[in-house]
């Protein structure tokens, strides 16, 4: 089948799904939806071909100006708490109403001409809203093509709490519902698309997880840490970009944790951190170390790995999402910890596996960390069902899927 697979972040978790598709014998053509970056300098994947540039790749003075002024204003309102920013997220909700309200008619010619060039039979495309326009272009331009949605990430702007009406579904309302097939990642993702939205009259859903390749799991373990010096240690796995993205500055919670005594290992950041004895900096690991899985290897050292964001309230978007750390952190089979009433989806899938535990504050994470008869079970637990989640052993509900969707679309 020729698949054509719509993106426009190029991440592992792209890499890893791509690379499943092309080895169960999809006819992969991966189309890249970036205006400043080409796949194919992003990309891991060993001798891929078939990528087609949707867009003309800007580079020069002008596009380097553009960046430095993003880089910018980010360090610029980074004293800014999340709460007190929020109005930059509703200006940035209301540009891309206007133009996804706006019919593209060259995009939907350029996209109609290479659904019908490269012979597709199926798009698909993952994450989030971020190709949008894209999809929105494609069910307008002529071509009878069925469109598949993986949702792993949802709503994409924080803005307004659980509970709270959202303008961005109005926004997508449209889009969403004519989608032709949708995966959702986790129960809790599905009841606020059914909630939000008609998903009876078209097209079909599924509640799967594409969880990252069996070669991106640790191979050999490492002797633990905690084994030497009797005290536990956490890693953190998430972007060190502290100076930047305000979701993403962790130091804070970083901190409350290290003063409790837990050692607490990051990647190198972006910013000169404060010492603390139980603060650890380890160097960034390529892309072919992650892939490989070496980085999840490193991990198996440490006993438990923190997914943390900077967030002080219960967002529709981290409550709804499985983001990529969370994902990757099964890799190395170890227990998840992660603080409670924030991340819905995650706390789903930890308490169905025992896989870890959600904890309320720092002294509760130590007193949880700190027993060793519960890490062990939770450990085991991990380790029993990590084989169990990964896309190849996930792979043929999703394939079924696809071909449903195709065979639905070809009776319109």
């Amino acid at each position: 089948m020729r698949l054509l697979y719509l993106t426009l972040m190029a991440s592992l978790k792209d890499e890893s799904d791509i690379s499943m598709f092309r080895d169960a014998g999809y006819e992969v053509f991966v189309l890249n939806a970036d205006k400043s970056r080409n796949f194919n300098e992003l990309s891991g994947l060993p001798g891929f071909k078939e990528i087609i540039n949707l867009y003309e790749i800007r580079k020069g003075r002008f596009s380097n100006l553009k960046v430095n002024t993003k880089r910018l204003l980010k360090k610029t309102l980074k004293p800014l708490m999340l709460d007190k920013c929020c109005f930059l997220m509703k200006l940035r909700e209301r540009i891309m109403k206007k133009q996804l309200l706006k019919n593209d008619n060259k995009l939907m010619k350029m996209l109609a001409d290479i659904l019908k060039q490269y012979k597709i039979e199926v798009v698909y495309s993952s994450w989030s809203i971020t190709c949008f326009k894209e999809i929105k272009a494609i069910q307008g331009c002529g071509v009878k093509v069925p469109i598949i949605l993986n949702i792993e990430t949802y709503p994409f702007f924080i803005i307004n709490t659980v509970g709270q009406t959202y303008k961005e579904d109005q926004i997508f309302k449209n889009i969403i519902e004519k989608l032709d097939g949708r995966i959702h990642c986790t129960e809790v993702m599905y009841s606020y698309f059914n909630r939000q939205f008609n998903l009876k009259d078209h097209g079909k859903d599924l509640k799967a997880i594409s969880y990252f390749r069996q070669n991106y799991h640790c191979g050999i373990e490492r002797t633990p840490l905690s084994r030497k010096d009797k005290e536990p240690h956490i890693v953190f796995i998430g972007t060190t970009g502290f100076s930047e993205r305000t979701i993403d500055d962790v130091s804070r919670q970083i901190y409350q944790i290290a003063d409790k005594g837990i050692h607490v290992h990051i990647g190198k950041p972006d910013i000169n951190m404060k010492k603390h004895p139980y603060l650890h900096i380890f160097p960034l690991f390529n892309k072919m170390d992650i892939v490989n899985g070496n980085f999840a290897a490193f991990m198996t050292q440490f006993d438990a790995c923190a997914v943390l964001y900077n967030i002080n309230k219960k967002y529709s978007r981290f409550n709804n999402s499985v983001p990529m750390r969370f994902l990757f952190a099964i890799c190395a089979e170890i227990p998840i910890v992660l603080p409670r009433g924030y991340f819905g989806s995650c706390e789903e899938i930890i308490n169905k596996y025992k896989i870890g535990f959600s904890y309320a504050n720092p002294d509760e994470l130590k007193m949880k960390i700190s027993n060793k008869n519960f890490m062990f079970e939770c450990k085991n637990s991990i380790k029993k069902i990590a084989p169990l989640l990964t896309f190849e052993n996930q792979f043929s509900v999703f394939d079924a899927f696809i071909k449903a969707v195709v065979k639905e679309k070809a009776k319109e």
